[in-house]
């Protein structure tokens, strides 16, 4: 599926990559609660993938947060999210940059 294609490097070259993170956040979100939608269309796969391969490149508070509701609305419709998953996606690393920062 080509909705969650995004070219990485482009977008960490962006001057607008906050914003491009943000509308994605939101969009992933939304998508996480649009069960049926997501499993009509069987992306359920595709939309995890693409918070994982993008939560590296939050640099904002609401995209974090925003990112991780959506990660917990697929948890609750019983998407594995694995350490390893976290580890290779650098969400630990990314969430603790966070939390360093505050």
């Amino acid at each position: 599926m080509t909705m969650f294609r995004i070219d990485n490097e482009l977008l960490i070259k962006s001057p607008k990559r906050k914003d491009i993170l943000a509308i994605l956040a939101v969009i992933y979100e939304n998508l996480s609660r649009q069960g049926r939608l997501v499993n009509k269309y069987n992306i359920t796969s595709d939309l995890k993938r693409a918070l994982l391969q993008n939560y590296e490149l939050i640099e904002e508070l609401f995209s974090l947060k925003v990112f991780n509701k959506a990660i917990a609305n697929l948890v609750t419709k019983g998407v594995n999210f694995s350490v390893a998953d976290f580890t290779k996606f650098k969400l630990l690393e990314t969430l603790s940059n966070f939390i360093s920062k505050s």
